[in-house]
């Protein structure tokens, strides 16, 4: 089972956004799959935010961690978003990572309501490392 942590985006008045989330992430030879994404910002290769959108929902976005790195940079505010890393064999689809609650994938990145990051992982030292930097508590499920 995976173990997961959720903390707040908004710290006081400083917004924790993804490229602060990637700052502690060392799986940098996962693919990187944007399941879901709604935010203000650049989308990657010369997309409308729009279009970015739509692809992310209907088929997802692969890249390589310096292309996600890029692109978060390039993001001014994470709303929604949903990133899985998993090993660059997984072919699965979409909705056969969706079907199997990310079964089998490495790392889970969430942003709900520009309020809540939950990250989810086997890597109990990655999760003890989100909790110490954002201030949230492991737990299992």
């Amino acid at each position: 089972m995976m173990g997961r942590i959720e903390f707040r985006m908004w710290r006081g008045k400083t917004f924790v956004d993804l490229p602060d989330i990637l700052s502690v992430i060392t799986l940098h030879d996962r693919i990187w799959r944007i399941f879901f994404f709604h935010g203000m910002g650049i989308a990657p290769k010369g997309m409308t935010m729009q279009e970015f959108e739509k692809l992310c929902r209907t088929t997802g976005y692969s890249m390589e961690w310096e292309e996600l790195k890029q692109f978060a940079e390039n993001i001014k505010q994470t709303w929604d978003c949903l990133v899985v890393a998993s090993s660059p064999d997984d072919k699965r689809t979409r909705q056969e990572f969706l079907d199997s609650d990310f079964a089998e994938t490495d790392l889970v990145i969430e942003g709900f309501d520009s309020s809540t990051w939950t990250v989810r992982s086997n890597d109990q030292a990655l999760l003890q490392k989100l909790s110490v930097k954002f201030g949230a508590t492991p737990s299992t499920g």
